[in-house]
Formats: structure tokens, sequence, C-alpha cells
């Protein structure tokens, strides 16, 4: 038995940003794997179905981020499910309605046991990377919310080793996580390893190579200039 949870904001204003990405993986699993209709119960949207010949619950929370713990603990003690088999799609916090642990200065293994810890089994790097490896399409891997350096070491590390996957953020995000005083050593630690860390929607843009001149810098920002 599985449970799938994927949090958001029920409101029409944030139902295409990033905070609303667990409503939206929600949304294509229900599609791809043709589950129930979604029903308002255990305060939030359920839908049940098999996959893989194994019992599932999907649930979109309807209580807000903050309070999205509330949710996921009533399904849990009601339904009796195994913590290892609950899974959390989000985009940087977890909730449990009684504390609030920022991810994005963890490593990732940090990041599993904070999860295991409120009752919440959130996927290492390691099983999406497995998850992920063997396909043929290019994977983008947007590194904007990771401020641990032990988690920029792993995912440089996986990524050194696949030929069509990169490391991507927003020009914006860059220079939040990667400061003049550490981009040298970063940008060295991205080549050496051979990953690119490019810009989204506009993936032939090396962020480390534009950031090294004002010309290429200006040209790498504006959203008018590249798109998305």
């Amino acid at each position: 038995m599985l449970l799938l949870v994927g949090l958001g904001n029920p409101n029409p204003n944030n139902s295409n940003n990033r905070h609303n990405v667990g409503f939206l993986i929600i949304d294509a699993i229900n599609e791809k794997f043709k589950l129930s209709k979604q029903k308002p119960k255990f305060k939030g949207l359920l839908t049940t179905g098999k996959i893989d010949e194994q019992k599932v619950f999907a649930i979109k929370p309807l209580t807000f981020m903050n309070n999205s713990g509330i949710c996921i603990k009533e399904l849990i003690e009601y339904f009796k499910i195994d913590v290892k088999n609950v899974f959390v799609f989000h985009d940087d916090t977890i909730d449990s309605g009684e504390e609030k642990i920022t991810t994005s200065s963890l490593e990732f293994a940090k990041i599993f046991e904070a999860g295991m810890e409120l009752g919440i089994r959130i996927p290492t790097f390691e099983e999406v990377v497995l998850e992920l490896d063997g396909r043929d399409e290019p994977v983008m891997v947007e590194i904007k919310q990771i401020f641990s350096d032990a988690a920029r070491r792993e995912v440089i590390d996986a990524l050194s080793s696949k030929e069509n996957w990169k490391a991507m953020a927003t020009p914006e995000r860059f220079e939040k996580n990667f400061p003049q005083e550490t981009r040298k050593m970063w940008s060295e630690a991205f080549g050496e390893a051979g990953v690119e860390l490019v810009r989204v929607g506009r993936h032939r843009v090396n962020l480390f190579g534009a950031s090294e001149s004002s010309i290429g810098w200006f040209y790498a920002r504006p959203k008018w200039f590249f798109g998305i």
C-alpha cells in the first residue's frame, strides 16, 4: 500500500507556480495510471487505484502548504499506512503541522532522515537518479534551491557520468547560490567534472561562462531576449 502526497496551495493564483509542483505531479500520476476521480476526503482531494497491482492512495492536501501535515497524518493513521511507503512531492520544505524544516540547506541523506522522523518518506537523490537512468532524452536537474555543499557535490558526481544530463538554474538564482566569493571554486568543480550549469529556458547558455563578463551576463539575464 502506497501513499503519494503532492503539496501545494489550493489557490487559483498559485496553480502553475513552483510551490504547486506537488499538485501537478499528482495530477500527472492520476492521468497516467487512471486512478479514481478526485474526492474531498481527509482535508484534501483523494484518489485511489492500483499501480503494478499495488494499492495506491494519492492526495492533494487542501489545508494550504503550512498545514499539509494535518491531512497526511489523518490519512496515514486511518489506513494504517507504513511510513516507508509514503512519498511526498514538494518544492523545498517539509511541514508536519508541528515542525517546519527547510531542506535547501541540507544534504540529501539528511533530507531523507528529516522526512522519516516526521513520518514522510522522501525519495533520495540516488533513487531519483536510478529511476531516470537509461533514458535517451536529456535530463535537466534544477539546482536553484540546493545550498548544501554536500548536496551540490552529489549532484555534480551524478551528472559527471551522464552524457545528456545538465544542471540548470535561472540567472537570478545562480547569483544567489553562487556569490562572487565562491563562484570560482564551484566553476572549477563543475568544469573538472565535465558538468554544465545552464540557464533555464535557454540550455545553450553556460551560466559560469556567461558570468565572467558583463556583456555575457547582460545577454544571459533578460527574459525578453531568451524567452522563458
